[in-house]
């Protein structure tokens, strides 16, 4: 039994409150799953980006179409 919720053919959001450094950030911000599989949101030279590792085999990338600002905000 597992404690996260199935997202397998469902719809879901991540929405995370960030604070950025100045001069932007990288790195992770949240993932699911562990070294084969899962989705994750990260930044990267401060761009949100999601991935989903897809059993090690593929890992979409879905840069976001904004840069985060160098201030606290919502990330999309």
């Amino acid at each position: 039994m597992s404690s996260s919720p199935l997202l397998l053919n469902e719809s879901w959001t991540i929405t995370a409150d960030i604070e950025l450094p100045e001069g932007g950030g990288n790195g992770m911000i949240v993932t699911e799953g562990g070294l084969e599989v899962g989705p994750g949101l990260y930044l990267r030279d401060g761009r949100p980006t999601f991935v989903d590792n897809l059993l090690s085999l593929e890992r979409p990338t879905l840069p976001g179409r904004i840069l985060c600002p160098e201030e606290s905000r919502r990330s999309p």
